[in-house]
C-alpha cells in the first residue's frame, strides 16, 4: 500500500481502500468483522484480567462484586459488564483519534514488560524457565525492551511519558498494596542471584580488624520474653550479621513434629517482621541443649559472613514476663501488632500465637548449671566473643525530652589484673561496642560514661588519664569517671569482692540506662561452676539492664 498510495492519502483519508478495493463492500464487511473480533478478545480478555485482580485483592473492596458474578460454566459476567461500563465510559471522550494513541503506548508498555520480566529470569537463571522460542536469549528480551519503549515514544512522547507515570503509580501501589501471593517474586530470584555471587566473593580470609563490627548469634529459648533483647541487639549490631538461633529439645523422628517445627518458624519469621529486626532465624533440634547450641554456633551464617560474637541470657530463676501478651514497656510503647500491615495481620497473629509458651522454672527440660556454664566454654573454645544480658526486662529505651541519661562502661575485671588495658581484648572489646551503641541514633542523646575503679584517688587520677589517652587514640568520645573501692576491697574474699563492687556500681547507677560490664572466664573444673554462677549473680544483682562481656579476639587497634 505505501508503494501504490501517496503520503497526502494515507495521512488524510482513513477509508482510502474504500475506493481502490476491486470488490465494493469488501472494506466495510472486514472492518466490521476485525471490529467484532477485537472487541470479543478485549471483553474476554480484559473482563478475566479484572476478576484476577480482584481474587488477588489488589484494589481491596474496591473489587469486590467483581468476585461473586460468574455463570455455571465459570465465565465471569460481572467482571465483562464492569469492562463493558468501562470501555462505554472511554468512548465518552468523543474521538477515536484521542484514545488510539494511548491504547498504542500502554500496549507497547505491555510489551516492554513482558521482555523486561523474561530479560530477568534469564539474568536470574532460574532452572524452571524454559521458553520454546528457540531463539529466546537475553539479548533478544532486550532488543525488544529497548524497542518498544522507543516505539511509545515515537508514537507519541506526551502520551509515553503520561502512560509511563501512570505504569509506575500502579506499580508503586500495587508493591505495598498486594498481600501475600503465590505468583512468585521475579526480585528473590534476582537478589538470591547476586547475593551468592556476592557472597562467594567475601573471603574470610582477608579480615581486617580496621573494618570489624559486631556479627551476633543470639541464643534465645522463648522469644515471648527475648522482645527487648532482640530489639537491643538489632541497635548494637551496626550492620553487621545478626541472626536469631534457637534449639528445640527433640527429636525429628516423632510424629507431627516437623508441622510444629515449620509452625514455630513461621512464628520466628513474622515476629522479625512485626519487630522491624533486620535478623536471620536459624532453628537447630536435639535432645541435649548443650549439643544443640553447638551445631547453632558452628552453623551459622554462610560463607565468610558468619557471627563473631555470641549473646545469650542470664541463668537464673526470676520470673519471665510474656512480652507477646503483655507488650507494656516495648519501644514503641504501643501494642505488638500495630506494626503490621492491614492485610498482613490476621495471618501473622495466628503464627504469632504458635510461638512456644513459658516453661515453668521447674520444667525438667530447663538446662542444667553446668550445662549452661558448657556453654559458656563452648563459645570461647570456638573463639567467638561472648556477651550475657541481664535484666534487659527493665530496659526504658531513650525518648527526647529525657533527663541525663548515662551508658556505663566497668572496663575492668572484678579481679585487678596486670595486664594493660590496651592489651586486654575484654577491655577493648566493652569500649567498642558502648561506642557502637552510643552511635546509633536512638541512642546518641545519651552520654558515654567510662568508669575507672581504683583502691584511691591517686592512683584513680592516673587511671583517669591512661584511659583518656585510650580513648582518645580510639577517637571514642567519653567521659571518663573515678570510681574509688572501698579501702578494705582487697582484703575481701573473691565473693565479697563482687558483692562489693555490685554495691558500688549500684550507688553510681542512677541514671544508667545500660552498664557494659567485665565478664569474668568460667572455672576449668566443673565443680565450680555453680560457684561461678553465685559470683556473677552477686556481681550483677539489682542492677540496670547488664551485658557482660568477655572478648576473645582483636576488634579495635592503637597501631594504626
Amino acid at each position: 500500500i505505501a508503494f501504490t498510495s501517496s503520503r497526502l492519502l494515507l495521512q488524510n483519508d482513513y477509508l482510502f481502500l474504500e475506493h481502490i478495493c476491486i470488490v465494493p463492500g469488501i472494506t466495510t464487511a472486514g472492518t466490521l468483522c476485525v471490529t467484532f473480533s477485537a472487541s470479543l478478545s478485549t471483553f474476554a480478555g480484559a473482563s478475566r484480567i479484572l476478576e484476577a485482580l480482584a481474587l488477588d485483592d489488589i484494589l481491596g473492596s474496591l473489587l469486590e462484586v467483581v468476585k461473586k458474578g460468574r455463570s455455571r460454566r465459570g465465565n465471569p459476567w460481572v467482571a465483562v459488564v464492569v469492562s463493558w461500563a468501562l470501555l462505554q465510559a472511554l468512548l465518552f471522550v468523543g474521538s477515536l483519534n484521542t484514545i488510539a494513541p494511548f491504547v498504542a503506548t500502554f500496549s507497547l508498555l505491555t510489551y516492554a514488560t513482558v521482555n523486561m520480566a523474561c530479560l530477568a529470569l534469564g539474568l536470574a537463571g532460574a532452572p524452571n524457565f524454559r521458553p520454546t522460542f528457540i531463539y529466546f536469549n537475553k539479548y533478544t528480551s532486550l532488543i525488544g525492551f529497548v524497542s518498544s519503549i522507543v516505539m511509545a515514544f515515537v508514537v507519541n512522547p506526551v502520551y509515553a511519558s503520561t502512560s509511563f507515570g501512570i505504569s509506575v503509580m500502579l506499580f508503586v501501589f500495587i508493591m505495598f498494596r498486594t498481600p501475600g501471593s503465590s505468583w512468585g517474586y521475579i526480585s528473590q530470584a534476582l537478589i538470591f542471584h547476586q547475593v551468592r555471587k556476592y557472597l562467594l566473593m567475601l573471603d574470610a580470609r582477608k579480615d581486617h580488624v580496621k573494618f570489624w563490627r559486631p556479627s551476633i548469634l543470639f541464643l534465645c529459648k522463648n522469644p515471648r520474653t527475648c522482645i527487648p533483647a532482640i530489639s537491643f541487639l538489632n541497635d548494637m549490631k551496626k550492620g553487621g550479621l545478626y541472626v536469631i538461633g534457637t534449639n528445640i529439645v527433640g527429636d525429628i523422628t516423632e510424629p507431627g513434629f516437623v508441622n510444629r517445627l515449620d509452625d514455630l518458624n513461621m512464628a520466628w519469621l513474622n515476629l522479625v517482621e512485626i519487630l522491624g529486626v533486620k535478623a536471620f532465624v536459624e532453628t537447630t533440634v536435639d535432645r541435649d541443649v548443650r549439643n544443640g547450641i553447638q551445631n547453632l554456633i558452628m552453623t551459622a551464617g554462610l560463607g565468610g559472613m558468619t557471627p563473631n560474637t555470641v549473646v545469650l541470657g542470664f541463668y537464673d530463676t526470676s520470673e519471665s514476663k510474656d512480652f507477646v501478651k503483655n507488650p507494656e514497656g516495648l519501644p514503641s510503647r504501643k501494642q505488638l501488632f500495630s506494626r503490621l500491615k492491614r492485610h498482613h495481620s490476621e495471618s501473622s497473629r495466628n503464627y504469632i500465637e504458635k510461638l512456644p509458651e513459658i516453661e515453668d522454672h521447674s520444667n525438667e527440660s530447663r538446662m542444667s548449671t553446668d550445662s549452661y556454664v558448657g556453654v559458656l566454654k563452648d563459645v570461647m573454645a570456638l573463639r567467638k566473643n561472648l556477651c550475657v544480658m541481664r535484666h534487659f526486662d527493665k530496659l526504658v529505651r531513650p525518648t527526647s525530652g529525657c533527663s541525663v541519661l548515662f551508658i556505663d562502661v566497668w572496663p575492668l575485671p572484678p579481679i585487678p589484673s596486670s595486664t594493660y588495658i590496651e592489651d586486654d581484648t575484654t577491655s577493648m572489646f566493652l569500649l567498642q561496642l558502648s561506642c557502637i551503641l552510643h552511635m546509633v541514633g536512638s541512642w546518641g542523646g545519651i552520654r558515654l560514661r567510662v568508669m575507672a575503679t581504683s583502691p584511691t584517688q591517686q592512683i584513680g587520677a592516673t587511671e583517669k588519664v591512661q584511659l583518656e589517652g585510650i580513648l582518645k587514640i580510639l577517637r571514642i568520645e567519653a567521659h571518663v569517671q573515678t570510681v574509688v573501692l572501698p579501702q578494705d576491697y582487697e582484703r575481701l574474699s573473691e565473693v565479697e569482692k563482687y558483692q562489693s563492687l555490685n554495691r558500688t556500681i549500684r550507688e553510681n547507677s542512677t541514671n544508667t540506662v545500660v552498664t557494659f560490664m567485665y565478664l569474668p572466664r568460667p572455672p576449668l573444673d566443673t565443680d565450680k561452676n555453680q560457684d561461678y554462677l553465685d559470683k556473677l549473680t552477686a556481681l550483677s544483682d539489682n542492677l540496670p539492664p547488664t551485658l557482660l562481656v568477655s572478648g576473645l579476639s582483636k576488634v579495635t587497634t592503637t597501631e594504626l
